[in-house]
Formats: structure tokens, sequence, C-alpha cells
């Protein structure tokens, strides 16, 4: 955990201390051959804590701590973890043949899932929710991706919810740029009309960034009637608290005024925007909060023929605009090079009260790819000197650190009870359960190969050992160096 330590007397600056476990000063090791790299940087999350107005400077230690000869090339940047970024599978599709329905009919049809991630995150789950009546009878796998199918849960009936998971268990099965198929047969109520919306979620394997589940909807044509398309928010769209925004839609077949509603928790609560309102005239929102990233509009037809609402979330936010980078915000380190990069944190204009979250997002030709040092900040809150660990929480050690090819993992708990030791990546992942169960009180010791929970040996590089148990958490880096 990193240390607060306040500044001279009269300063108005909070200075954040993180300390890094490498030999003295940045020394250069000796590089007689090129290696591959290895991003690290200490502390691994900051939390700050200022007053309203309070500014801080917080260092970070950037460190290559990669094979003998290596050339650590990064670069930093302020990452918003309320918006979608990265690695992910945003711009993925689904579709339908036939693309419509006819009310009392059993249909056939061929589903098409496109995986549009460039970085490798891979497909592992899809969904699809019809409506009430449209009576599932049948579904198949999704056939076509390279690391195998995803599997139908084979749900049936009226309204089902239908899944595919992914089978084996890996990293995914839909492999970016692949398109995979299945089918799913469908009984239609005589009672419907209109165009059907079947919401769908798409879930990667939680490589890299977000976003690894993306929803949409996707939208059966079906005999002329009344309704309603929203068009704008429909997903994706970022507003701002203040500004104002127009909500747009379509509407056909009698519908003459319609109500708006929000959701600020992806469609469980509501709050009315505006009832009655004329369904030929857009409606201009001045946008309020509480902010979310969760958001969703609903149009309603005041007679309850029809309905739509935001095919995908929109967000409501506020820019990340408290904290910054101190040039450069980048370099590159030899093997065993350390270098210190600056943050500047500044709370004028922030509500008080409210905790900010952010990011600092690491980029470098580490192949192990980007790191996410999390920044909290607390506003109204002041540094209070270090409190002794309580003698409650468990403790976890690893020797030797860093390893080849295996490490001891050392936990110790006040009191008998449960506890899990898990392996993860630096992305959260979790790569190997070492241990889940009951435990005595004392100290206990497991060691752990260096490999994954299928016992694929893992490659050089920062994996975190993390202690769950009913006294607490406890996280220890390790360092796997070949």
């Amino acid at each position: 955990m990193s240390k607060l330590h306040p500044a001279p007397r009269g300063s108005g600056v909070l200075i954040i201390m993180g300390a890094i476990a490498l030999a003295a000063g940045g020394a250069v090791l000796p590089a007689p051959a090129a290696g591959q790299p290895l991003l690290d940087v200490e502390p691994a999350a900051l939390e700050i804590a200022l007053e309203p107005g309070g500014s801080a400077l917080v260092p970070l230690h950037v460190a290559n701590l990669g094979e003998a000869g290596s050339l650590l090339v990064w670069a930093a940047a302020v990452d918003d973890p309320f918006l979608p970024g990265g690695r992910n599978i945003d711009g993925s599709s689904f579709t339908a043949d036939p693309p419509d329905y006819q009310p009392g009919q059993t249909r056939q049809f061929t589903l098409s899932v496109t995986n549009a991630s460039l970085d490798y995150d891979w497909l592992d789950g899809i969904t699809l929710d019809f409506p009430p009546g449209a009576n599932v009878l049948a579904s198949t796998h999704f056939l076509g991706g390279t690391g195998g199918l995803l599997a139908t849960t084979y749900a049936t009936g009226d309204g089902a919810l239908v899944r595919w998971i992914d089978a084996n268990g890996g990293w995914g099965n839909v492999y970016g740029g692949e398109t995979v198929t299945a089918t799913v047969t469908v009984a239609f109520s005589p009672d419907l009309y209109g165009s059907l919306g079947l919401p769908w979620t798409m879930s990667g394997d939680g490589y890299g960034g977000p976003p690894h589940d993306i929803t949409g909807k996707l939208v059966l044509a079906g005999p002329w009637g009344p309704g309603l398309d929203l068009l704008v928010p429909n997903g994706g769209e970022v507003w701002v608290p203040g500004e104002s925004r127009q909500i747009l839609w379509s509407n056909w077949g009698g519908v003459y005024a319609v109500d708006l509603s929000l959701s600020r928790d992806g469609g469980l609560n509501w709050e009315p925007m505006v009832a009655g309102h004329p369904a030929g005239l857009p409606f201009n929102w001045v946008v309020t909060g509480p902010l979310s990233a969760d958001c969703r509009v609903r149009v309603e037809d005041v007679g309850d023929a029809c309905q739509d609402e935001s095919a995908a979330s929109f967000h409501i936010h506020r820019p990340i605009d408290w904290l910054a980078i101190a040039e450069p915000a980048g370099g590159e380190l030899a093997a065993g090079e350390v270098d210190t990069l600056w943050i500047l944190v500044d709370t004028a204009g922030l509500p008080p009260g409210a905790d900010q979250l952010a990011g600092l997002r690491f980029s470098s030709n580490d192949p192990a790819g980007d790191l996410l040092v999390p920044v909290t900040l607390h506003l109204g809150a002041t540094a209070a000197p270090d409190a002794p660990p309580s003698p409650e929480a468990p403790r976890l050690e690893a020797w030797p650190n860093p390893f080849n090819p295996s490490t001891r993992l050392v936990f110790q708990l006040a009191a008998p009870g449960r506890a899990r030791l898990e392996l993860l990546d630096l992305q959260g992942r979790r790569l190997r359960l070492l241990t889940e169960g009951q435990w005595p009180a004392g100290e206990q010791v497991l060691a752990w190969d260096g490999r994954d929970e299928a016992g694929r040996p893992l490659p050089s590089g920062v994996y975190l050992a993390r202690l769950i148990s009913a006294q607490g958490r406890a996280t220890r880096k390790l360092l796997l160096m070949k």
C-alpha cells in the first residue's frame, strides 16, 4: 500500500511515495545479448487523499525487469475506467437470416456472429433474448471458431433467453476476425405485429482493456403496425451533465404521443423524463447527474401499443481533468533500469465528498501487453499516519521471488477458516486456483510451479498471488524470470 507523506507546511502539496524493489538506484545490468523486455510499475495502485482545492505530485517508478540485453519502449496515458477502450470486442456484429418473421409461423434462423477484435480478445459467450410470443423450440451450437464451438444451453420456451458458452473453458473460442454460425427455431404467436427487437450480448475472454462484454439488438421485421425505433442515444454516447442533448426516434402506424424514461442501471429502474410528448418532435434534454456508465432511454407510445429503448448503454460522465502526466510520458529503458514518472493531481472544481476514479495505462513492447495502475482520489480526506496492520489480517509471502521455475507461497491465518489462494495476471484474470477450502490457524506453505490451470508453463513476467479469507485479503507480486 502506498504511504501518504504531507509536504512541508504551507506548500499545499501532498506527495505520495512508492518504493520499488530493485537494486540500488536503477543501476544498469550487463546486457551482452538482446532479450525480452518486462514492464513493471510501482506502486501497482494509487490512493490519494486531498482536501477540496488541494493538489499532489505523485511519483511512479517504471522499470525494465526483462532479460539481459532487452530494451523496453514504454508510454503512459490517463485511462478512463468509466469508458470503453483498449483491447476489446467493440464493433462485433450479430445478424439473422431470414431477417424477418411471420405471425403464426415457425421459422429456423441462421445466426451469424463476427468477432471484430483486433488484439486477441476472443469470444467465450453469446446470449439472445426472445420476447413473449416468440416460442423457442430448438437451437444448435455456434460453429466455425478456431478455439472450438460455443455450445448452446438448449433453452426453450416462450420468451426464452438462449445462451451459448465456451465448452472447453479456455481463452475463448472465436478469434478476432472470425465468423461463427448457429441455428435457432422459433414459433411466433399469431398476435404479434411490428418489428421485434431481440437484445443480445457477446462476452470476450477478458484479455486487455474493456469492453469485454457488449450488447445490441437483433431486429426481426414483421407486419405493419404501430412502431417506435429509438435512434439517439442508442449506445456508446458520452454525455456530460449540464449540456443539452436531443433524444431522437422514428415512429409509424398511428403513434402520436410518447412518454420518455431514463435508466441509470441498465434498465432495472426507470425515472420519468417527459410525458405526452408529441411523437413527431425530438426531445431536448439538459443532461443531469448522477453519473453512470450504464444509462438507457426508453420511448413508449402513450397508448401502450409499442415501445423501444437504447440498444446498448450510453454514459453520463464527467471527463477526467483532475489527473495529468508530466512530460515526457514515455521513454526507453535497458534491462534493470528504472525511470520516475511524475503525476499531477489537482482537485480544483471537483464536487466535494465523492471519490474520483481513474487509471494510468502503460503501453510498451512487453509481450504481456498493457499494464493499468488504478488511481483513486478521496476528496475531503486528510492523510493520516499509517495504522499498524491488524493482527487478524492474513499474511502472504513468497520465497524465492524472483523465481525460476517454482516458488513457495507462505500464508498465515489468525484463526481457522476457509481460504482461497489464486494466481492472477496483471489484468486481474485468474490463471490458476492453487487451493480453496478449510485451513487451520497458523502458517501454511504451498508450492507454485509457474504453470497455469491447464499445466502450461507461463512466460517470464509479473504475476499476482491473492489470498482471500474471512479475516481479509492479502496480495503479493511475483516475478517469474526464465
